[in-house]
């Protein structure tokens, strides 16, 4: 039996579908490693907080399975943990950085506004970091800044896999 040309070509466009589909899926899941191994990393430079190391294993530990279901089989489930979970880390994280999560101007007493008042000259007036911690307090901020991006893009790619895989024929 022969496919005819159309036929033939229907199969092969549902193929290059569902392959697409499957690096979208895997794309999704190299995100949420990527953001896995940096919440390990933070955990490690967090051991002198145990609670926030720990916070960092926990967030770690819950993306995984759902990264790895992703890895292997894709899927509209996983993919709406890791968009849902991404969503709300990016919001924990960015409240922790604004300060509104400790008493002392930001997380672990370092935010942006405690770094924007000191760089403005204000002292250290109502803030943890004084003149002599700023450099301290740089790296932080762009490492907080930079997971939240991390996490904005695990949920952008979470919703671009799921908007494919609904729109697949």
């Amino acid at each position: 039996m022969e496919m005819t040309a159309v036929a033939q070509s229907a199969s092969t466009a549902q193929h290059d579908a569902g392959a697409q589909l499957e690096r979208l899926a895997r794309l999704c899941a190299v995100v949420a490693f990527t953001s896995i191994a940096a919440h390990l990393w933070m955990a490690w430079q967090h051991l002198d907080t145990p609670w926030q190391s720990l916070l960092m294993l926990a967030m770690a530990a819950f993306c995984l399975p759902c990264a790895l279901k992703s890895w292997r089989h894709g899927g509209a489930g996983p993919a709406r943990m890791l968009m849902l979970a991404a969503l709300a880390m990016a919001a924990f994280h960015t409240w922790l950085l604004t300060g509104a999560g400790s008493y002392g101007g930001g997380h672990a007493g370092h935010g942006v506004a405690a770094a924007g008042s000191t760089a403005l000259g204000t002292g250290s007036v109502g803030t943890a970091v004084g003149p002599e911690s700023l450099p301290a307090v740089l790296p932080h901020t762009e490492m907080m800044l930079g997971v939240i991006l991390l996490e904005l893009l695990a949920a952008v790619s979470a919703a671009f896999y799921l908007n494919r895989l609904r729109q697949r024929p």
